[in-house]
């Protein structure tokens, strides 16, 4: 997938001193239930926060792409992650679009990330932003393949 090549030039490192068939395994998006809790680099809530936001999307799966919960196009370019306990990162191309969210520094310059969680704003209004924040990156990378 030649719009992912920046990702993955990104996230391989993350996979050095894994045995080789480990990490074969991590390159491969693969299916949520296919992957065991060991094998994870994000906190199973926030992936499942990942995935009932992609849920809403038309054309999206959501699985496992070097150990992070990750929405893609029908087998297209990533254009989420789920990172860690708390970041959610979405490549929407432009930043100034959204009015939340930052720059994510791992990811590069068309990667926004969140907090997932966010005291201070409504749950379903937060929901509701990060929802906009994946439908931007779902047209995002939809229109450049």
């Amino acid at each position: 997938m030649p719009a992912d090549e920046a990702l993955i030039n990104t996230l391989e490192p993350l996979l050095r001193g894994l045995p080789r068939a480990e990490m074969e395994k991590a390159r491969a998006f693969r299916n949520v239930m296919d992957v065991p809790i060991e094998e994870l680099a994000t906190h199973p809530d926030l992936g499942d926060w990942l995935l009932e936001i992609g849920n809403t999307l038309e054309g999206v799966e959501g699985g496992i792409f070097y150990k992070f919960f990750a929405l893609r196009l029908k087998d297209g370019p990533i254009f989420a992650l789920a990172r860690g306990t708390h970041i959610l990162s979405f490549r929407v191309g432009q930043v100034s679009q959204l009015s939340e969210g930052e720059v994510d520094n791992l990811l590069g310059p068309e990667w926004i990330s969140y907090t997932a969680w966010n005291a201070e704003v409504r749950t379903a209004d937060w929901l509701a932003e990060l929802t906009r924040a994946a439908q931007t990156a779902r047209q995002f990378v939809n229109e450049s393949q």
